[in-house]
């Protein structure tokens, strides 16, 4: 039986917390996006456990030598590109656990468009723990035990 196509949609750009000062912003957003990265792999993983074919088009040309994130025109280009390749999908998977954004709101309206059907997912093992005063970013915790057995929960539930 082929794997379904699942198109992952999570936060990528680090947000600023408004109390914060202009000079740290770059900071903050570094960050936070090395944060959001994190936990898109750990989506990916968490699609792969049930047997899907996850793409996180943000997380392949938001490296390095390819695009870069913080520059609008680059943002852009890697938006449309991964929108793009989100045709080809089965399902859009849009993990919630960080809230959601305006690129991840265009992915779901694009799929909508397509006729892809959205499904709304939680990695529950992860927990949010405010760092900020105004809990606009937010650290992650994993606890490996909890991951584990509630994977195993919902894998035997999908089949």
């Amino acid at each position: 039986m082929p794997a379904r196509l699942v198109i992952i949609e999570s936060p990528l750009r680090g947000r600023v917390p408004s109390w914060a000062p202009r000079w740290l912003a770059p900071l903050f957003e570094r960050v936070d996006r090395w944060r959001n990265k994190r936990y898109a792999r750990a989506c990916m993983r968490d699609s792969l456990m049930f047997g899907e074919a996850p793409y996180a088009s943000h997380l392949i040309y938001d490296q390095p030598g390819v695009l870069d994130d913080a520059e609008p025109a680059q943002r852009k280009i890697g938006m449309d590109a991964g929108f793009a390749w989100g045709s080809r999908g089965d399902l859009c998977a849009v993990y919630v656990d960080l809230g959601i954004t305006d690129g991840m709101r265009r992915g779901m309206e694009l799929a909508l468009q397509r006729g892809l059907p959205i499904e709304e997912r939680s990695l529950s093992a992860y927990r949010p723990i405010p760092w900020h005063r105004d809990g606009c970013t937010r650290r992650m915790s994993l606890t490996p035990a909890r991951y584990r057995r509630e994977r195993r929960e919902r894998l035997e539930v999908a089949r």
